[in-house]
């Protein structure tokens, strides 16, 4: 009753809003992307771990695979089954939380393998800092704002921009740029998804629906990066 009281484009405005995963109103390709991302993440996963032939590859590795596994497969699942709302809540913050331990996974096999030096090591150590103190602050709610989240998430992901010198000069100029276009797909998706613009079709592919592609196409970004570091 009370939102017939609000003026058109106020309504407009709640309902782009308020489609959350699970609701009726939720764009009929939410997490869709996810599940295609988790399908391609199986194998991929699995030919990087073939990939890794040396042992002090085969750690670091294993943790990005297992991290781009998370990722998608706690994201798919989130989106697109049938929760109950308690289940949901919760599974809303261990989503939020895995992004944080996903961009320190990622980071590792970089870092051990590809850089081996102090500062990458200090980087990669206040990455995983950061990671676990936001992860942590998701699943007990004590993140605060969503501006205070969302920042977060930047400053974790950006701690490697301290470190360009020593991935130029270690990784090469190919793979810094994988590693930073990554990292620039991921920023402009957050920033779309924040703006929650654009929403093109916002009954079948909506602004959260473009935050997954951009997910989708970072990750690959990253992934090619990380198949290049350990070979």
């Amino acid at each position: 009753m009370a939102e017939t009281m609000l003026p058109p484009a106020r309504r407009r405005a709640d309902r782009r809003i308020e489609r959350l995963s699970g609701d009726a109103s939720c764009p009929k390709f939410r997490g869709w992307t996810l599940l295609v991302g988790f399908v391609l993440a199986v194998p991929a996963g699995a030919a990087l771990l073939v990939r890794a032939t040396r042992r002090a590859h085969a750690a670091p590795t294993a943790i990005y695979v297992a991290g781009l596994l998370a990722l998608y497969g706690l994201g798919w699942m989130y989106h697109l089954l049938h929760w109950s709302p308690a289940v949901r809540a919760w599974l809303r913050r261990v989503d939020h939380a895995v992004i944080y331990l996903f961009i320190a996974a990622t980071y590792t096999p970089v870092v051990v393998v590809g850089l081996h030096d102090a500062v990458g090591y200090w980087l990669l150590a206040l990455t995983w800092a950061g990671a676990l103190l936001g992860a942590t602050a998701k699943l007990t709610r004590f993140e605060g704002s969503r501006v205070i989240g969302g920042t977060m998430y930047i400053v974790v992901g950006w701690l490697a921009i301290f470190g360009v010198h020593d991935f130029v000069t270690k990784l090469g100029v190919v793979d810094t740029i994988l590693m930073y276009g990554g990292g620039i797909v991921y920023t402009a998706g957050a920033a779309m998804l924040a703006a929650r613009r654009p929403d093109p079709f916002p009954e079948v592919f909506g602004y959260h629906e473009v935050w997954h592609t951009m997910v989708l196409v970072a990750s690959a970004l990253h992934y090619v990066l990380i198949w290049r570091v350990v070979g």
